[in-house]
């Protein structure tokens, strides 16, 4: 049995969608014997710890239940530290050693190698793709290059950037 702390929520328009895919994949840690610690990251970026209420779906209907009923946390990029919670004196150790994370993200600031990074720093091993994988394949048109130049075949494209089609939108479609 580990300690398995699964980050979810987060700073993107993904945040709900996280949520589920979260519940599902804490649903199945505990199920194969696995102590779960669901972190839930609010849509503002800050950190909650929680307990089996989190578990419940019907918490998230809204998303200011996790704010009152978890335990505020940060992940300092300090290797000594670990995961932090916060007390009446300010911050001290959570109580659970974290043997592993299963971040648990969709979209920006968690799918794209910024958590990873972050849990790279912390020194806490974690599932999944790195920071470098993750960063390339939440880039679209970098994944396509980096697919080309091993062989794959790839649909031509056109980058366009925003100041590109703020200027010359017209003529873009063209």
């Amino acid at each position: 049995m580990r300690n398995v702390a699964v980050l979810y929520g987060g700073v993107s328009p993904e945040h709900e969608v996280s949520i589920i895919t979260a519940l599902q994949v804490i649903n199945a840690l505990k199920g194969a014997g696995h102590k779960v610690l669901p972190v839930y990251l609010s849509k503002e970026g800050t950190w909650f710890l929680g307990s089996d209420d989190f578990l419940d779906p019907k918490l998230y209907r809204d998303l200011g239940n996790p704010k009152r009923k978890g335990k505020r946390v940060v992940l300092p990029a300090d290797r000594e530290l670990g995961m932090l919670a916060k007390g009446m004196m300010g911050f001290g150790g959570v109580v659970d050693e974290i043997e592993v994370v299963f971040p648990v993200f969709h979209g920006r600031n968690g799918e794209d190698g910024a958590i990873q990074g972050l849990l790279e720093l912390s020194g806490l091993p974690y599932v999944g793709c790195g920071v470098g994988a993750s960063a390339v394949g939440m880039d679209k048109y970098m994944a396509k290059r980096v697919a080309k130049d091993i062989g794959l075949n790839v649909v031509e494209d056109v980058l366009i950037n925003e100041s590109d089609w703020n200027e010359d939108r017209k003529n873009i479609w063209d």
